[in-house]
């Protein structure tokens, strides 16, 4: 069974759209369809419902039909400062290219690969000019992080989005640091909060008493909400408030400082920011004579690859990305189809991925 004869013709046009075939002027009517194609009226109209079905055309009463703005462009930007620190956001914005070539949109890649923090927050404002130079419909943009004044930086970025009418859709986490407040834009990423809590959770139940929090500095929202997650679990559990002095902002290899803190608040276990510092810290622990998990437990968050080709492998949380970048481009699309939409954040699920690090041999075995 052949390709219907209304679906030939509607990709044809989606070509030519796609093409700026007609960008300078209205779309051709019925009539003038019908004579092109050699097709009937009901035809052409099926067509028509079709192109306004993606968004590609409109009508106008006593004016004619004319191509959409989302149907001019056909383009989105991805914008992730950090894809060069973590394959997590390598997996995301490859979902996200896959799915909207898919759809017909060209994708416009920004990506920054520099651990300098100025460099990498200045190259992210330009590059968001640039983005919006090339006149895309939309962007989905990976905060700013671990950079001083971080908050700021975002704000710049997302202004120049603003001021251009661009729908903009943040993935990963809200700009915005202070957890008490939402930034205004949709947000996909996963649910941290809880995510934290189980990691806590997992960590009591496998007889961690004292459990301390490792990251680097100038986080990302994120890694608070982990925090928290960590912190409601730990009263929960204890009836006590998480102490501030199991929170250590440090760089993972600084022998100096993880033994320092190791003396001076025994800890049993860390939940690490991320599976890359969980490798480091246990590569800085064996150097000061510790095993993990005999000594300590150690867990990492994103299930990126070094997790498991580590050792022991890393109990971590693995992040969706297909789901991720999926949920975003989704988000995007119908941001761009109305504007006026209630803000969403739209937080899934990431499941814990049990391995050696945080599980002790019992005796005798």
């Amino acid at each position: 069974m052949g390709v219907p004869k209304y679906r030939l013709v509607a990709e044809t046009l989606w070509k030519e759209i796609q093409e700026s075939k007609y960008s300078g002027g209205g779309f051709p009517s019925v009539v003038a369809l019908m004579r092109r194609f050699g097709v009937s009226r009901a035809t052409v109209v099926r067509v028509m419902d079709e192109l306004k079905k993606r968004r590609l055309i409109r009508s106008a009463q006593g004016r004619g039909t004319f191509v959409t703005r989302e149907g001019a462009l056909r383009k989105i930007a991805v914008l992730f400062p950090e894809t060069g620190s973590s394959e997590y956001y390598t997996k995301i914005v490859k979902t996200i290219s896959i799915q909207a070539q898919r759809k017909g949109y060209a994708l416009l890649f920004a990506e920054i690969e520099t651990k300098d923090e100025n460099v990498r927050a200045s190259e992210a404002e330009r590059l968001a000019r640039t983005i919006c130079e090339n006149e895309v419909s939309g962007v989905i943009f990976q905060p700013v992080a671990h950079v001083k004044a971080m908050d700021a930086v975002n704000r710049r970025i997302l202004s120049v989005f603003d001021a251009a009418g661009i729908p903009v859709v943040l993935c990963d986490c809200d700009w915005q640091r202070d957890v008490s407040e939402r930034s205004g834009y949709d947000v996909v990423g996963v649910n941290n909060f809880v995510a934290g809590a189980m990691l806590y959770r997992h960590l009591y139940e496998a007889g961690a008493r004292r459990i301390h929090y490792l990251t680097v500095g100038d986080s990302a929202r994120s890694h608070l909400d982990r925090l928290r997650g960590l912190s409601q679990e730990h009263m929960s559990l204890t009836g006590t408030l998480w102490p501030k002095a199991n929170v250590l902002i440090s760089h993972p290899n600084d022998e100096a400082v993880i033994r320092r803190h190791l003396r001076r608040g025994h800890p049993d276990a860390f939940v690490c920011g991320n599976d890359i510092t969980a490798a480091w810290l246990m590569r800085t622990l064996a150097r000061l004579g510790l095993k993990v998990p005999d000594d300590l437990l150690v867990t990492g968050f994103n299930d990126v690859s070094i997790s498991w080709l580590s050792s022991p492998a890393i109990t971590t949380v693995r992040q969706p990305t297909d789901e991720i970048g999926s949920l975003a481009l989704q988000r995007l699309f119908e941001r761009i189809a109305n504007p006026k939409l209630p803000v969403a954040e739209i937080l899934v699920n990431a499941p814990l991925v049990v391995r050696e690090s945080t599980t002790r041999k019992r005796k005798g075995k």
